[in-house]
């Protein structure tokens, strides 16, 4: 374990290519291990400023007959811990039928199992924001299904201790699951995500063309103070930036944009065809960023 991010494995295996479940966290959080088994991570987050809560993270059994045992799982959880708890993963559940498209009816009786066991152990499901389903099979017009899988629930405690927490969708990526996040403070819509802001990457240091261009711009304006030369030599930086390297971040911000505007339409043969298309632009381009970082690093 490096000082900059510890982990722990679980020996969950979801059978074919499912790889079971981790837990990540930087050096600045400090967690607690309170229990492992094969489809569930418990731990105690222990935060400075917001003092100690609870999270669960939930690999929910896929099968039709095992989905009582992930019910059956929460219940027992919740009976080991009387504080601020939040409950995350994929539960492989849906609660109502708004929350799949696609496919055969889901079974009345397994939804209203799911919505009650959230009652018993006394969580709330936490809204997601944006796109309303996080897994698709990814098939054809005809057999292509959608539904809302992975969820966060929080109990009464943690969502008052955490009252501007939000649950939103991340980027999507080559998984059949569309990753979410919990933020616990802040509205994340609010803040903006894209556009150019200068910050000089050390990276660009190892190029002597940086080099020249900050001496040239120095020597080219000796009549000016010098607020005036950091100025130029910023702009020139960013025009010398913009062309020696390729802008990654603007081709991935339009190919998404394109993804989420398909996302609203009803999912026609068409409409799937340009999202597979999109989404393999996507692969394509993530693809290719680390190819040319890494022909970069070799280079210097």
């Amino acid at each position: 374990m490096s000082d900059h991010g510890k982990r722990w494995p679980t020996n969950t295996t979801g059978g074919g290519r499912a790889g079971g479940l981790s837990i990540w966290w930087t050096s600045e959080v400090s967690l607690t291990c309170m229990d492992t088994e094969a489809h569930f991570l418990d731990m105690q987050v222990n935060d400075r400023h917001k003092g100690p809560w609870r999270f669960t993270g939930v690999y929910g059994r896929p099968g039709s007959k095992d989905k009582d045992k992930t019910n059956s799982l929460l219940k027992d959880l919740s009976k080991r811990w009387g504080g601020p708890w939040l409950v995350g993963g994929d539960l492989n559940q849906i609660e109502g039928l708004e929350e799949k498209t696609g496919g055969r009816r889901a079974d009345d009786v397994e939804m209203s199992r799911f919505t009650c066991c959230f009652t018993e152990a006394g969580l709330n499901d936490l809204s997601l924001r944006g796109y309303e389903f996080t897994w698709e099979n990814r098939r054809g017009h005809e057999g292509y299904i959608e539904e809302r899988l992975d969820r966060f629930l929080g109990n009464d405690l943690w969502i008052l201790k955490f009252p501007e927490g939000r649950v939103q969708h991340l980027d999507q990526n080559r998984s059949d699951h569309r990753p979410i996040a919990c933020r616990t403070e802040g509205d994340e819509d609010e803040k903006p995500r894209w556009g150019w802001s200068f910050r000089f990457d050390p990276f660009w240091a190892k190029h002597e063309e940086c080099a020249a261009i900050v001496e040239d711009t120095w020597k080219g304006n000796l009549l000016t103070d010098t607020f005036g030369k950091l100025s130029f030599c910023q702009q020139k930086r960013e025009d010398w930036s913009r062309e020696r390297f390729p802008n990654f971040n603007k081709q991935r911000l339009k190919i998404l944009r394109a993804m989420r505007s398909l996302e609203r339409l009803q999912k026609t043969e068409l409409v799937l065809q340009q999202l597979k298309q999109l989404q393999t632009k996507l692969n394509d381009l993530e693809d290719n960023e680390e190819q040319y970082w890494k022909q970069q690093s070799r280079a210097d």
